[in-house]
């Protein structure tokens, strides 16, 4: 019943949207049958049915495959219409994570890698099968917080001015913030350093970020190397020790626990740069993969593993502050481009 939320959300950005461009509101058609399951479709291999039209609607469609309505006919569909459950408001995390690809899930096949958190969290949420990200890693950020086609936003590439995302569109912290939530970055913004593209510009309470598209980049806190780095907190430079992904999932841990506590709604943004390069990490995550012929870039491998477990630590977080059942957590990548494995 959570991802109601997630539905009703959607369509408050597209609505908005559409509006202040000026566009016509899209036209929606809801379809429900009932007591019809997921194995009566030709698609879904049942070898007595012949379904292609649904068939043909699925494949081009997105599906959401841990999909789950209530246990009758009635819950389902009250949920569906008012996107309410028990009458709480729900709490989100979204977690992106840079330049990793679908290969690099060990539960996607990947020999080499061993990702038991998110393999675990794959194997319990909803897995959106037909998602394609932009072309590069701005795009990509500002589709998936505006609702709108990254082109539109005027954030078409990542260099020369062309990563600030147009102040006509709100993003999704902005929306959120409007009806009582508390809204919060940790990692990697990349739309924008200055007034008013700045995330605290653009709807987030809780702004802990890197400057630029990466760590060491021009626009980032100068000698900044993954370590014990300057990052820019609510504005102002402070200093953090530890890893930069180590201290995002950190630092918004620690967040997720003030902000639970109060009883406030929140979305907590996580955006790791990594695995994007420099390929650093700490040296006990790509120990494993080195002298290992199969093996090109040790670093990126050991990027990964160090945001599994990462992972792990934010969802044994959310679990251990009874925040599970209330709580919206979306994982989604920027696309890959880094040749890193063979597969023999």
């Amino acid at each position: 019943m959570i991802m109601k939320y997630l539905f009703y959300c959607c369509l408050i950005v597209l609505f908005v949207s559409c509006k202040n461009e000026g566009k016509q509101l899209p036209n929606i058609i809801l379809v429900m049958t009932d007591d019809q399951g997921y194995g009566d479709y030709s698609c879904h291999g049942n070898p007595l049915l012949q379904t292609p039209h649904l068939d043909r609607f699925s494949t081009s469609a997105v599906n959401l495959t841990n999909f789950h309505v209530a246990t009758t006919c009635s819950p389902t569909r009250a949920g569906l219409l008012t996107g309410m459950h028990c009458n709480r408001t729900g709490t989100w995390h979204m977690v992106m994570t840079d330049d990793q690809g679908y290969g690099d899930y060990s539960c996607h096949g990947n020999p080499l890698l061993q990702t038991p958190h998110l393999d675990r969290f794959s194997t319990s949420a909803v897995n959106f099968t037909n998602f394609h990200v932009a072309t590069t890693c701005s795009p990509t950020r500002a589709g998936l917080l505006t609702g709108m086609h990254c082109n539109r936003t005027g954030t078409w590439h990542t260099v020369n001015g062309r990563s600030f995302l147009s102040t006509r569109f709100p993003t999704i912290a902005s929306y959120l913030k409007e009806i009582g939530y508390h809204t919060s970055i940790f990692g990697k913004w990349h739309l924008g350093d200055n007034y008013p593209f700045r995330p605290q510009d653009r709807g987030f309470d809780e702004v802990l970020v890197h400057g630029g598209g990466g760590i060491g980049q021009g626009p980032d806190f100068w000698g900044n190397d993954y370590f014990d780095d300057t990052y820019l907190h609510n504005g102002e430079d402070k200093q953090f020790n530890g890893y930069c992904a180590d201290v995002w999932f950190g630092e918004a841990i620690k967040h997720i626990t003030k902000q639970s506590s109060s009883g406030e709604p929140f979305f907590c943004y996580i955006s790791s740069n990594t695995a994007h390069g420099p390929h650093y990490a700490p040296q006990q995550f790509i120990d494993p993969f080195l002298n290992n012929e199969d093996v090109v870039n040790a670093g990126f491998m050991g990027q990964v593993a160090n945001i599994d477990e990462n992972m792990g630590k934010l969802m044994d977080a959310i679990n251990q502050r009874g925040l599970k059942e209330n709580t919206i957590v979306i994982l989604t990548r920027i696309k890959r481009k880094y040749d890193c494995y063979i597969y023999k």
